[in-house]
């Protein structure tokens, strides 16, 4: 089914590149052009960055320090040293892995240097500047209780949780820009059918006023005939007027909702849409594919990836942490009360840390993620029964759609016969041309009827490709 599908939409896709004027297009091209759709486009390319950003969670980060201090300790003998200057400078490198655990690195320099306010100590002690200096490197791995990291884990689901409202955003505009498209363009053909049967009546009432005038010449009918006929052609051409007007009206309304010039309106054809043969195919697919749909199923992962960061704050977590450094001492000779010998000596440790949080702090987290993310997948089944239901209605109509273009074509095939019938007649002196004009007024609403019956089937087939994601994305046009 799934392989079928994707044949249905490649063949789809094609088809819409080959005709560029349809209503599928008429419907893309609004959802493209349409200007309000352009912030929704910027937000959900905003939204896209901020997701990839997510990854830079992980990101090392390099800090530096540098610091200067004085201690002025309460002494108790002329031998300590009243102030202790100090100044300090380094470096940490920290690396968060996406398993929880984190490495940092660290250098370290100090110097420092004592002062006497005694003339008499500072006599006897010169202690000069003694220089302290540690490299260290820390690892912290979470038991297996503890793996992953609940911040990235939020962090993703905010990304997600965003996107997909900018998504949804998106696809509501682009389907009310689109549907909106739809109806413009099956209007226009309608009312293009229209303009043609008026342009003909008025060509056929010209006829018939230059017959009755031209008998009316000869003396076999009254003037009052002449006057009905010209009445006649008055008629016809306001009605000409009025379907041009609004022809008019309908071209500038679909130029700015498009962005299409007049020959690109004007080659509209309704011609419909290939869509699957199966109402199960199309639904199918429409599951799979529709926008509103895909955004759905990344609540639903942003939904999840809370309640495993719920989870994970809620229990216990136990990390190994192993923490080793080199520390060096220097000190410079002389006479001093303190001597400060140089020195190098290395360090190590390893320990467990446990955290837990305490009361129902956690427990209360873990429930309201878990509730969110049932309200998701109900939303998502609501959703995926709206469109069951929205299509089932579409393909419904298909059946009465198809049978009033059979109806039409039917009566257009016996309008055209009676037509070539009466000419022939006419041709023989055997009717008026009054009966011709007739049949020829059968004949032109015969086609107005095809015609019009022929944007119903191209405008409902394009209602079901676009109700279904059938219309390829506004990136691959």
């Amino acid at each position: 089914m799934r392989a079928r599908a994707w044949v249905v939409a490649a063949a789809l896709f094609a088809a819409a590149r080959a005709s560029a004027a349809g209503l599928a297009d008429a419907a893309a091209q609004a959802a493209q052009h349409a200007p309000e759709l352009a912030a929704q486009r910027l937000a959900l390319k905003q939204a896209e960055i901020r997701e990839r950003l997510v990854e830079e969670t992980l990101a090392s980060r390099l800090q530096g320090f540098a610091r200067a201090g004085e201690d002025r300790p309460p002494t108790t003998s002329i031998f300590q040293p009243t102030r202790t200057q100090s100044l300090s400078a380094g470096a940490s490198w920290h690396k968060p892995l996406a398993s929880g655990a984190e490495l940092d690195i660290s250098a370290q320099i100090t110097r420092t240097q004592w002062r006497y306010d005694s003339p008499f100590a500072a006599q006897l002690a010169t202690l000069n500047p003694a220089w302290r200096g540690e490299l260290a490197a820390t690892l912290r791995l979470p038991l297996a209780a503890g793996r992953g990291r609940p911040d990235l884990m939020d962090a993703r689901a905010q990304a997600l949780e965003q996107q997909a409202q900018a998504e949804e955003a998106l696809a509501r505009a682009a389907r009310e820009a689109a549907l909106a498209a739809i109806q413009e363009a099956a209007n226009y053909l309608r009312l293009q059918a229209e303009a043609r049967a008026a342009g003909a009546a008025v060509a056929r009432a010209r006829r018939l006023v230059a017959d009755a005038r031209r008998r009316w010449s000869l003396g076999l009918i009254e003037k009052d005939r002449v006057d009905e006929a010209l009445a006649q052609l008055h008629e016809a051409e306001a009605r000409r007027a009025r379907a041009a007007t609004s022809l008019n009206r309908l071209v500038e309304s679909l130029r700015r909702r498009t962005g299409w010039r007049d020959r690109e309106i004007q080659a509209l054809r309704p011609e419909p849409v290939p869509i699957p043969d199966t109402l199960e195919a199309l639904t199918g697919y429409a599951l799979a594919h529709r926008p509103e749909i895909v955004a759905l199923r990344k609540r639903l992962e942003a939904a999840e990836l809370r309640v495993q960061a719920a989870r994970k704050r809620a229990g216990v977590r136990a990390d190994l942490v192993f923490d080793a450094g080199l520390r060096s001492l220097a000190g410079q000779g002389g006479r001093a009360l303190v001597n400060m010998p140089s020195t190098h000596y290395p360090r190590a440790s390893i320990g467990i840390e446990l955290q837990e949080g305490l009361g129902r702090a956690d427990e209360l987290r873990v429930a309201a993620a878990q509730t969110a993310r049932e309200a998701v997948r109900a939303a998502i089944d609501a959703f995926e029964e709206t469109l069951r239901r929205e299509l089932a209605g579409l393909w419904a109509e298909r059946a009465p759609t198809e049978a009033r273009l059979r109806a039409a074509r039917s009566a257009l095939r016996a309008a055209r016969a009676m037509l070539a019938q009466r000419k022939r007649q006419y041709a023989a002196a055997r009717v008026p041309l009054a009966q011709l004009l007739a049949a020829e007024a059968r004949v032109a609403e015969a086609e107005k009827a095809v015609r019009q019956a022929e944007a119903d089937r191209a405008e409902l087939s394009a209602l079901i490709a676009w109700s279904a994601a059938l219309v390829p994305k506004l990136e691959e046009r």
